[in-house]
């Protein structure tokens, strides 16, 4: 089956035929906007003219977009996508993937209608996320609505699964880092997806949203983010359940108040402290009001469709999202990002036997918290590189590195005790530290 011919010279023309499904690229003609001022009709979502940024820029993002189509050989049924590629893709490394399914005012509305919208899904492919943070984007155009308030879903939900299955095995993803998000109906499918598929997605970005409570349970176990405004009546209502579900099962989860109305700033400083906490779960309640724009008229359902924006605009919350791994354990936050990239930094140095800056970096990466720099600073001290030998300071930092978990460190501390490595030979006392039998049975206890 013919798979599209991918416009970076990176990657070649994709071929899987076991699999019941073909895309292909969609006419040009099927995606120019038609008018650049605001118009519920075309695209969907509340009137958003007031946000003079979003309409500066939201033509160009868009256009940052492939637009696609998605085949269901078994039903015949075809889903319109659009699909944001890294730019400069190396096919030798391993891409996010950021699945954004936007409300249900955009349905039936065209390709464009879930870019066009607001932030939610454009707000990934700008250079300041790009930049940060290189990922796929993946958001589907649904024909129709999608999902029902009585928990039923329409067919198209079970074609977007198996679109985001089929992304990853065509594009260069890494499926440790794949992560769905949502605003209403966008919202309630990212919850569905977690109820039936929860070790698909690695973390969640819940907007808005509701869903069954009944079928919830497995979201106790995830990573995740619910962002809602006061006067989102459902989202209150969902919320409401959910909190009382992890309270009875005595699940921890951290909740911020906060007003819109604060400066981008100060949100951003609040939702950095909320998250520097190391939760798995997060939520961001927004005051009643507050997301409303001056001179509303929306008097049914203002609160829930404007509060999208805001959760999107929330820069520390897309990039918590962007830092969970399925292959690191618990929680990263900002902090532990900051100290695995200097840590990745030195590791780079060090293997290209740059020890005097190689040296430099793993202290600024011990600086910063990162468990295994000073195995590496110990190393370095017993193999004399990029310093003076050191054999103390050597056993000084597996000390310490083994003492705050560093299961290698400890090997290593082991073998200084057993050899009388910066410390006097002292097999009894390493018995006793359970160091040796560590070393011997590689068991992480004794």
């Amino acid at each position: 089956m013919k798979k599209l011919l991918l416009t970076t010279a990176l990657l070649a023309s994709l071929t899987a035929c076991q699999t019941p499904v073909s895309k292909s690229p969609v006419s040009q003609a099927q995606t120019t906007a038609q008018a650049s001022i605001w118009d519920r009709e075309l695209y969907g979502g509340a009137d958003k003219s007031y946000d003079s940024e979003l309409l500066a820029q939201r033509e160009m993002l868009a256009a940052k977009f492939t637009q696609l189509e998605f085949q269901d050989l078994k039903t015949g049924k075809t889903l319109a996508y659009n699909l944001y590629i890294p730019k400069n893709l190396d096919p030798s490394k391993k891409y996010p993937l950021v699945l954004f399914m936007a409300d249900a005012s955009t349905a039936g509305k065209g390709l464009k209608a879930p870019l066009m919208q607001g932030w939610g899904g454009i707000i990934w492919a700008t250079d300041e996320s790009q930049s940060k943070n290189p990922a796929f984007v993946l958001v589907p155009a649904f024909s129709e609505k999608a999902v029902y308030d009585d928990w039923t879903t329409r067919p198209e939900v079970a074609m977007t699964l198996d679109l985001v299955k089929q992304t990853l095995d065509d594009y260069p993803i890494d499926r440790n880092r794949v992560y769905t998000t949502g605003q209403s109906m966008g919202g309630m499918i990212s919850f569905y997806f977690n109820s039936i598929e929860p070790d698909l997605f690695t973390a969640s970005y819940f907007v808005g949203s509701k869903w069954d409570i009944n079928v919830l349970k497995p979201l106790e176990k995830n990573k995740w983010i619910f962002t809602l405004a006061d006067g989102d009546l459902g989202a209150v209502k969902t919320h409401g359940e959910l909190t009382a579900m992890l309270k009875a099962d005595k699940v921890a989860f951290e909740q911020l108040n906060l007003s819109a109305k604060l400066p981008q700033s100060e949100q951003n400083a609040k939702v950095s402290a909320l998250l520097a906490k190391g939760s798995t779960i997060n939520i961001v309640y927004f005051d009643k009001g507050t997301v409303l724009p001056e001179g509303n008229t929306m008097t049914k359902g203002g609160e829930h469709m404007y509060s999208f924006d805001y959760a999107y605009k929330l820069a520390p919350a897309r990039e918590w999202l962007l830092m969970q791994d399925k292959g690191a354990k618990g929680v990263i936050t900002a902090d532990k990002m900051q100290a695995k990239q200097l840590l990745d930094q030195a590791v780079a140095l060090y293997n290209q036997k740059d020890y005097t800056q190689a040296m430099q970096a793993f202290i600024r990466a011990d600086d910063a918290g990162h468990i295994k720099a000073k195995r590496y600073i110990g190393l370095m001290y017993l193999n004399g590189q990029g310093v003076a030998k050191d054999e103390r300071k050597a056993f000084d930092n597996f000390k310490q590195a083994g003492e705050q978990g560093d299961i290698t460190s400890q090997y290593w501390l082991g073998y200084c005790y057993e050899n009388g490595i910066g410390t006097a030979k002292a097999l009894n006392q390493a018995s006793s530290d359970c160091v040796v039998q560590k070393i011997r049975t590689k068991r992480r206890s004794c």
